[in-house]
């Protein structure tokens, strides 16, 4: 988008469309440094078939145009959060990870055994989940206490060859931000 504190205004003046469509504000962020004006805009989803026709709307994709949104979302996912960790934490830089496995179950397993070793790295765990169609596509977010670590850690031998143990296919999707708001 072309200026954030444009569109903040007008994002939240249309929360009653997405209410209308099954749709809770959850978090938004913001990414960190070149990436300042590209925003995660994380719901909560009472009716999928709702939330997708709202997604592809003329209605939302003129309402984005007038807040200043450039071109097509990056990313749109709609996901099942597996496991969240819906305690207070006051890290507010965050992470979130998305890429492709041949196995669900094989990729959980060899992710859950990797627990300490991302937490060395500065990386807490706050979701883990797949997209509500295809269990293949892994939808991870952390939260980070050290950013230097936890960008060491993401560029990692160590992470690549566990990343190819858990069956993950192809180079993940990476986007590092700040928790901007929280409802």
């Amino acid at each position: 988008m072309a200026n954030y504190s444009k569109w903040l205004p007008l994002y939240e003046s249309d929360d009653s469309a997405r209410k209308a469509n099954g749709l809770t504000n959850y978090v938004l962020g913001r990414g960190i440094g070149a990436d300042s004006n590209t925003v995660l805009v994380a719901l909560i989803m009472a009716d999928t078939a709702k939330a997708k026709a709202f997604g592809a709307s003329p209605a939302l994709k003129e309402k984005m145009k007038q807040g200043g949104v450039i071109g097509a979302p990056l990313s749109v996912n709609y996901t099942e959060a597996v496991w969240r960790d819906t305690s207070t934490n006051s890290m507010s830089t965050r992470v979130i990870v998305t890429h492709k496995v041949k196995d669900w179950d094989a990729w959980k397993k060899e992710f859950d055994s990797h627990k300490q070793t991302r937490m060395d790295a500065g990386l807490v765990d706050r979701s883990v989940g797949h997209s509500i169609d295809d269990t293949h596509n892994v939808v991870v977010v952390f939260a980070i206490s050290d950013m230097a670590k936890a960008k060491a850690f993401m560029s990692s031998k160590d992470l690549k060859d566990k990343m190819a143990a858990a069956g993950v296919t192809g180079p993940p999707s990476i986007f590092y931000y700040t928790v901007a708001k929280k409802y």
